[in-house]
């Protein structure tokens, strides 16, 4: 009927609204975060464990505005020295598990340095960046992660490297 198409409308409508306003909040925060972090560094002000700490507020601040129901079973272990290794089929696989970890380094394609905003954050918050079509990068990465894990901190892998709108 006519009435049901229109209130579909309007309801796509107030969708499409309500989703522009979360997407234009989010894009905000990124940039407030990222600033506040890099100014607070650039300071001398804080240290690493600071940008671990942005990092996961952030993300909290993410997987809430965007209506995130988490589900999770049994614990996930903060223990210094863990290596988390974590599908990455979309965008959304990194916020909700920083979210959850308190610290940890991040082995990330090198192109997200060039991300607007993201890439800053990036660097701010423990990532480790390896140039995946070069072996000598992908070498030295090895050694870090190696490194990082004989000194008990804890790195994060997401060997997908890449995500994807592909079924595959």
């Amino acid at each position: 009927s006519i009435d049901s198409i229109k209130m579909n409308l309007i309801t796509s409508f107030f969708g499409l609204i309500i989703a522009s306003l979360r997407l234009l909040l989010l894009v905000l925060m990124i940039v407030l975060f990222v600033s506040i972090g890099f100014v607070l560094f650039k300071m001398g002000l804080v240290e690493k464990e600071f940008g671990y700490k942005l990092r996961k507020v952030f993300c909290q601040f993410a997987v809430l505005l965007l209506g995130i129901k988490i589900i999770k079973s049994g614990q996930i272990s903060q223990y210094q020295g863990a290596l988390y290794v974590s599908n990455h089929r979309s965008l959304i696989d990194a916020v909700i598990l920083f979210s959850i970890l308190d610290h940890g380094y991040v082995i990330s394609k090198s192109e997200v340095k060039n991300y607007p905003f993201i890439g800053t954050g990036a660097e701010l918050s423990g990532v480790v960046f390896v140039e995946r079509n070069n072996l000598n990068s992908r070498n030295l990465t090895k050694m870090k992660i190696k490194e990082l894990l004989i000194n008990k901190e804890t790195v994060i892998i997401f060997p997908e490297g890449t995500v994807s709108i592909d079924q595959k």
